[in-house]
C-alpha cells in the first residue's frame, strides 16, 4: 500500500514539474512572439515616419515650383528657360514621388495592412541572387554587380522578408544611383551569430552630407543638395535606423582607394547550413 501511494506521489510531483516547465516554455515562446510582433511594428511605424521626410521634399518642391509659375506678373514675367527649369523641377520632384509610393507598395503590397508575422526561412543565396537580378535592371548598361559570400551555398536564414527587401533594396540603389560606370559588389557572410554585409561601388568620393544625416547632425539647407544627394542621404538614415531598431550596426566609409563607398551593416540572424 505505501508503495502504490509513494509511487502515486512521486508520479503526481513528476507531472507537476513537467506541467510547470511547459507552461514555462509556452509564456517564454509567447511572450517571445510578442517582443517580435512588437519590434516588427515598430519597424514599420518607423518606415512610415520616414516615408513623411521622403514625400516632403518633393512637395515642397512642387508647391514652390507651382507658386512661383502662378504669381509671376506680366511686367516681370519669367524667361521662357525659367518656366522650363521650373517645369523639369516639378516633373523630377513627382517622378521621385512615384519611386517612393513604390517602395510602400513593395513593403505592404499597397493594402493597407501592416503583416503581423512575415518572418520566414530562405535560402540565402537565392535570395542575394535574387536581389542582383532587380538591380541589374536598375543601374547603367555595362555596371558589373558581383555576389561574394564565404557561406555554404544551401544556408538558410530566417528573416523578415519585407523589411530585409526593402533594406536590400534601398542599399542597392544608392549604389546604382552613385555608379556610372564600374561595378556594386555584395559580400555576406555569418558573424556573431549574426549576418555581416558588405556592398562597396566605385561611384567617387563619399559627400561629407552623408556622415551629418547619418550622425544626426543638422544639415544647413537640404533645398541647396541635388534631388539624388537627397534620395541617398534620406535612404541612408531609414536604413541605418531600420538597423538599429533590430538591434545590429550600420557604418558607411570610403573605399581603401576613395574610389568608391563601403556599406557595412550586421544583423543578428537565424541561419542553419543545412
Amino acid at each position: 500500500m505505501n508503495y502504490i501511494l509513494s509511487s502515486l506521489l512521486v508520479a503526481a510531483l513528476a507531472a507537476i514539474v513537467f506541467l510547470s516547465i511547459l507552461t514555462f516554455k509556452i509564456r517564454r515562446r509567447r511572450l517571445h512572439q510578442e517582443m517580435r510582433l512588437k519590434a516588427i511594428r515598430e519597424m514599420r511605424l518607423l518606415f512610415l515616419k520616414h516615408i513623411g521626410q521622403y514625400l516632403r521634399i518633393p512637395l515642397k518642391t512642387i508647391l514652390q515650383s507651382c507658386n512661383t509659375l502662378r504669381e509671376q506678373e506680366p511686367a516681370n514675367a519669367l524667361s521662357e528657360d525659367e518656366s522650363h527649369a521650373l517645369l523639369q523641377d516639378i516633373y523630377k520632384s513627382s517622378h521621385l514621388i512615384g519611386i517612393h509610393l513604390n517602395e510602400l507598395q513593395e513593403l505592404w503590397n499597397f493594402d493597407g495592412n501592416i503583416p503581423a508575422v512575415s518572418t520566414i526561412e530562405v535560402n540565402l543565396a537565392e535570395l542575394i541572387m535574387s536581389y542582383r537580378r532587380e538591380i541589374l535592371r536598375e543601374v547603367n548598361r555595362g555596371v558589373i554587380v558581383k555576389i561574394h559570400c564565404d557561406m555554404p551555398l544551401n544556408s538558410k536564414a530566417t528573416l523578415d522578408s519585407p523589411i530585409f527587401h526593402l533594406l536590400m533594396m534601398q542599399l542597392l540603389r544608392i549604389c546604382a544611383i552613385r555608379t556610372q560606370k564600374g561595378s556594386i559588389a555584395i559580400n555576406y557572410s555569418w558573424e556573431r551569430e549574426g549576418l555581416r554585409f558588405k556592398i562597396e561601388d566605385t561611384g567617387g568620393v563619399v559627400p561629407e552630407e552623408y556622415d551629418k544625416i547619418l550622425s544626426g547632425q543638422q544639415v544647413s539647407d537640404w533645398n541647396t543638395m541635388t534631388s539624388e544627394l537627397q534620395r541617398i542621404c534620406l535612404k541612408l538614415r531609414i536604413c541605418k535606423d531600420l538597423i538599429n531598431a533590430v538591434h545590429g550596426n550600420f557604418t558607411v566609409s570610403a573605399t581603401e582607394e576613395y574610389k568608391g563607398m563601403v556599406i557595412d551593416f550586421w544583423i543578428p540572424c537565424y541561419v542553419r547550413f543545412s
